[in-house]
């Protein structure tokens, strides 16, 4: 069970390390430009909404990497099985 564990953070760790890549990327290839023409205000709020939604994926991601190492704390137990009424004929 440890090890399913450990997979699943591996591979919400890369999932986050793959989004702060991409926001990283679209900051950095965005910071320098200078927003002109008829399509700059267009391009410029698509760019804003883009990065906005990454932060948005990134902190959700991030909750579900604080969850999963919080739910791998918790010892599985058997469960019990269920009473059945009698029945009565």
């Amino acid at each position: 069970m440890h090890d399913a564990w450990h997979d699943a953070e591996n591979r919400i760790r890369a999932e986050l390390r793959r989004l702060d890549d991409v926001a990283a990327d679209l900051r950095r290839s965005t910071m320098d430009l200078h927003w002109r023409g008829p399509g700059a205000g267009r391009f410029r709020w698509r760019t804003d909404r883009r990065l906005r939604e990454l932060d948005d994926q990134i902190a959700l991601v991030r909750m579900a990497l604080r969850l999963m190492q919080r739910a791998a704390l918790v010892p599985v137990s058997t469960p019990r099985p269920v009473a059945r009424p009698e029945s009565t004929p």
